[in-house]
């Protein structure tokens, strides 16, 4: 693995890069505000403080062995 990462990715493995590409196609428009948060929750980072105050407030359920808030 460590040979794949240091040498690049050669002809025959995945591409990677294609996976990002778009196609072009689109949907109906979401709200203004939706579309603001998904941009901000896309590309920006999240505050420290306010991701420390939404773990304390929602602590990951019992029976949902895979969520994790740490």
């Amino acid at each position: 693995m460590k040979e794949f990462f240091s040498e690049g990715p050669t002809e025959g493995d995945f591409d990677f890069m294609s996976f990002y590409e778009a196609d072009g196609a689109t949907g109906e428009n979401v709200s203004d505000q939706l579309a603001k948060l998904c941009q901000a929750a896309l590309t920006g980072k999240v505050k420290d403080e306010k991701l420390k105050q939404i773990k304390q407030k929602h602590l990951c359920p019992v029976n949902v062995e895979y969520v994790q808030t740490q």
